[in-house]
């Protein structure tokens, strides 16, 4: 509220903020003709003009040019300049003291003091701290939950395939995954099962071929010698009958020759017909 006697204008101050209101008729009895006239009047605040038209408000000195602490609205209008970033003003020019029904000014500032501020930094740190370790067992839980349901699985799933490439079958891995691995792992002992019977089945067939075969080379052996001793037999027989038939013949030829010159000699000898008849066959 204004003074009559002097025109000064009345504000309320706090330990942190300063909020001035003129109304319309602090500003008729303060009797300034422009509004950087008209603050000037309030306790504290300096208004000066970076030039000729560009005025800059200023609460106990404490602001630079470019601060952003104060805030005059005419009317409820803001004549904070933004392009500044601070406490210039655009006022207009053609708005009088007269023209407005009230003016608001205020600043704000903010204090700290060490106390607080270390009190503050602790908590900031302790929950910075508090947050790391809540990440780094985050991270080693996941780190813990990865190596149990991925890389486990898949490390045991490379030592069973390469089992079952050295060629043990009997190899299976343990079926505890869920989703794709579990999958994957059921696959797996599907495989080597399968792979497993197949080779018991093969090597059954190959048994079998090879008693078969055994059994056929046994009963081709046992036929040859059957052979070997009837040729041998037949081979015998014939030379027996060989010698048998040199024998007879040389038994035989002997007395035929005498037989022979025996009727060589008769038919030289005086005979009848009947005789040489006979004797000539």
């Amino acid at each position: 509220m204004a003074n009559p006697s002097t025109g000064a204008i009345r504000h309320a101050i706090g330990p942190t903020a300063a909020v001035t209101t003129i109304t319309r008729e602090e500003i008729t009895a303060s009797g300034a003709r422009t509004i950087p006239e008209l603050l000037r009047r309030v306790p504290g605040v300096t208004v000066a003009f970076e030039n000729a038209s560009n005025p800059v408000v200023n609460y106990q000195g404490l602001n630079s040019n470019l601060s952003a602490r104060m805030q005059v609205l005419i009317d409820g209008r803001s004549v904070y300049n933004p392009f500044f970033e601070g406490d210039a003003f655009d006022f207009p020019e053609t708005v009088t003291p007269t023209d407005a029904q009230r003016i608001t000014l205020g600043s704000a500032r903010v204090e700290l003091t060490r106390e607080r501020m270390g009190r503050r930094q602790q908590e900031a740190l302790l929950s910075t701290l508090l947050l790391l370790l809540v990440c780094l067992l985050g991270a080693a839980f996941a780190g813990w939950r990865l190596e149990r349901t991925i890389t486990g699985p898949i490390v045991a799933l490379g030592e069973t395939v390469a089992k079952l490439r050295e060629g043990d079958l009997g190899a299976r891995v343990e079926e505890h995954s869920t989703a794709e691995l579990g999958a994957l792992e059921s696959g797996i002992n599907a495989m080597a099962t399968v792979l497993q019977t197949s080779r018991d089945t093969l090597q059954q067939q190959v048994a079998d071929a090879t008693w078969g075969i055994t059994q056929a080379l046994a009963t081709l052996e046992r036929q040859n010698a059957e052979r070997e001793a009837a040729r041998q037999q037949a081979e015998q027989a014939s030379l027996s009958k060989s010698e048998f038939l040199a024998t007879m013949s040389h038994e035989i030829r002997t007395p035929l020759h005498g037989v022979s010159g025996f009727l060589r000699l008769l038919a030289r000898t005086p005979l009848s017909l009947r005789q040489q008849d006979r004797a000539s066959s």
